[in-house]
Parts: C-alpha cells; structure tokens; sequence
C-alpha cells in the first residue's frame, strides 16, 4: 500500500475516532448514526467529495462485518449522498505529442544522471497511460510477475469496483517501454509509490504551463473516446475495464471537429 493511501485510511479513521466512541459496538450503528456523521463532515468543513470517501469506506467496513457475520445489516446500504464532481478533459492527441516531444527534449537536456532517470520514468509513464487507459495507480503498482513481454499481454490488479484483476493485451508501444525498463532490474517498471512521479509530473507542468491544465488521468478519458471511436465499444468496456456502459459514457469525449467529419460523411 503506497505512502498516500495510508494517509487517506489514517484520516479516515481519526474522523471516525473522533465520532465513534472506540467502545460502541458496531451492532448499535444505525442510518441515524450515518446521518449524523455526515452531518458532523459538514460542520468540520470537510469537502463532499471526502464526505462522500468516507461513507464509502464506512460501508466497505460494514460490508466485511456482514461476511463475518458480526452485524446483520449496512447501515449504509442504500443511503443517498451526492457529491458533484469536475469531469475531467480528454487530452487530445495533438497536446500529447507535443508534450512528449517536451519530455523527450527534457531526457536530452538532463545535467545528470539522476534528473535523466526521473525525465525518463515520466516520460515512460506517460507513454504507457496514453497507449493503455490504466489508471495511474495501476501502473506504479504493475510487477514483472503480472507481464508477459513475450506475448504481448498484462494482468491489471485493481478493487472490484473499479475493474478487478483482468489480464488484456499491450499497445506495441507499451511493450517497447516496458522492455526498456526491464533492464533496469527494479520488482516492477516503476517505484510503486505515487509521490516522486507525481513530484516530476507537477514540476514538469509548472516549467510548461500550456500543460499545466492537464491531469493523468485526462489520458485515460482520451484512450477509452479514442477506442470507441476508431474501433468498438465493446472494445473500449474491455480494455478500460469499465463495469457499466454509463461509466464508459462518462470517459467518453467527442470533439467538434468529429461531430463536422461525421456531418460531412453524410
């Protein structure tokens, strides 16, 4: 488990310290008690989003009680919260090949050995982003043990609910970056924490602010919209591991200039 995930369990469960009492049996929790968490939430200015994080984790811990068979019901189960979030832009091709070509150049220019390496991880990573949708914690966390270079194919090992363990063939491109990195003798292509890549990533848009607005997982959107568009979207569900057709709707973008090029096919 990476450095941030922890953070986010531990500020979890302080807010849920300071609710619950560390002797009240989870028995006694009911929806007015989930009520008045939230509640609670609001008042100490925590944001939907977190709000909304928090009773999602809540309920995974009364969903565990259940199998234990230690409670008998979610308290959760069914409770709407809503919270409003920013969809993010796919980024389109032309931003990605000239912020590859930044990168690339950035590679050239490094004074040493170090800053060569971090200017060549980011620019591997987001490489592989573009040419396979994984989510960006789903690449820092890859093994060797879960890639088949040979075959051309790769094991994602990710939660249920967002895809679970499938094993779907590589982009040609990524299997020529990950057979660079193999070299490089590490458990996986990349250091399996979040922060230093992230740390590369915000420097990189800081010194190129036309790329500042731009965001990881904005790759992601653009992969699954151009699957859908230039293949299947049966394709598209598969490689993006999408459970449902509204999720896959969600990631999908269509541009002006399609919409013209579909009129003018008429």
């Amino acid at each position: 488990m990476d450095e941030k995930t922890l953070i986010d369990y531990r500020r979890w469960a302080k807010n849920m310290l300071a609710f619950f009492s560390e002797d009240r049996p989870a028995t006694e929790v009911g929806r007015a008690d989930v009520r008045r968490l939230l509640d609670y939430l609001e008042d100490n200015k925590v944001s939907r989003i977190q709000m909304k994080r928090h009773l999602t984790a809540l309920s995974m811990v009364f969903n565990f009680l259940i199998t234990e068979e230690a409670v008998a019901a979610n308290p959760c189960h069914r409770f709407r919260f809503h919270a409003q979030t920013q969809r993010h832009r796919a980024m389109p091709e032309k931003v990605y090949r000239e912020m590859i070509l930044a990168m690339e150049e950035e590679v050239e220019s490094a004074s040493t050995a170090k800053y060569r390496a971090l200017a060549t991880e980011l620019l591997d990573i987001s490489t592989i982003l573009w040419f396979s949708g994984l989510r960006y914690v789903e690449a820092i966390r890859l093994r060797w043990e879960d890639v088949d270079l040979d075959r051309g194919i790769w094991t994602i090992r990710s939660p249920r609910n967002k895809g679970g363990t499938k094993t779907i063939p590589m982009h040609d491109e990524v299997v020529r970056v990950l057979q660079r990195r193999r070299l490089l003798g590490k458990d996986g292509p990349f250091s399996g924490r979040r922060d230093p890549i992230q740390r590369s990533w915000a420097r990189f848009r800081k010194r190129h602010e036309k790329f500042g607005p731009w965001k990881f997982h904005c790759m992601r959107h653009s992969f699954v919209s151009r699957v859908r568009q230039n293949f299947s979207d049966v394709a598209a569900k598969e490689l993006a591991r999408h459970g449902t057709a509204t999720m896959m709707d969600h990631y999908t973008h269509v541009e002006d200039s399609d919409l013209r090029a579909a009129l003018e096919a008429l």
